[in-house]
């Protein structure tokens, strides 16, 4: 991977799924992370799109859209206060026009928002779709924190 690529990366993709005893904390190894998201992510996208040209893609992606603003936008609020899912789902859907993944980890009895996907056809040059299952570690209407 060439460096400002990697640079990029653990700037803008770098892990945070790293527990002890429930406690998230930063992955040190993360070419061990962008090698998961490779094989679970980039490796439909093989014949079309080499390592190197599938994270650069994602980086590009990733900073043309700002999901955190589109939440602001919406009055979807991060802090102490639990969100209800839909209502995150819900401010994705009237910015973007689509359906993203709401993501949510169980940890010390209280759901937290893991991550929020949005889909794209595997093509060179993708485009967004609706993701095909709305929620994913919790449900619609789950209150959730996130930060």
């Amino acid at each position: 991977m060439a460096k400002v690529v990697e640079n990029q990366l653990n700037k803008d993709w770098s892990s945070l799924d790293v527990r002890t005893k429930d406690v998230v904390t930063r992955r040190i190894d993360n070419l061990g992370f962008w090698g998961e998201q490779w094989r679970m992510h980039g490796t439909c996208s093989v014949s079309l799109l080499d390592q190197f040209e599938y994270f650069s893609k994602a980086l590009k992606i990733y900073n043309t859209i700002n999901v955190r603003n589109m939440l602001q936008k919406e009055n979807v609020i991060p802090g102490g206060t639990p969100v209800d899912t839909k209502a995150i789902s819900s401010a994705i859907q009237n910015q973007l026009k689509l359906k993203p993944q709401i993501r949510c980890r169980l940890m010390q009895n209280q759901f937290y928002l893991y991550e929020i996907g949005l889909c794209l056809t595997a093509s060179k040059d993708p485009e967004f779709i609706d993701c095909k299952a709305e929620f994913a570690g919790c449900s619609i209407h789950q209150k959730v924190y996130f930060f």
